[in-house]
């Protein structure tokens, strides 16, 4: 089988991670959508919750 990539193992992909530098306008922006997927869940999960065991299929 090839290999698909530089590490020998897991121990050495963690190593090598390294931390993304956003600006500020970025990471503001990162964070918002964050904020607005949550809220998304969140409605989902309270629709599915209240819905009624007939509706499910």
């Amino acid at each position: 089988m090839a290999k698909l990539t530089r590490y020998t193992s897991f121990e050495a992909l963690k190593s090598d991670i390294q931390p993304a530098k956003l600006n500020q306008a970025d990471s503001a922006k990162a964070h918002a959508e964050f904020e607005e997927f949550v809220k998304l869940l969140q409605r989902e999960l309270a629709a599915k919750k209240s819905a009624k065991p007939s509706d499910e299929r």
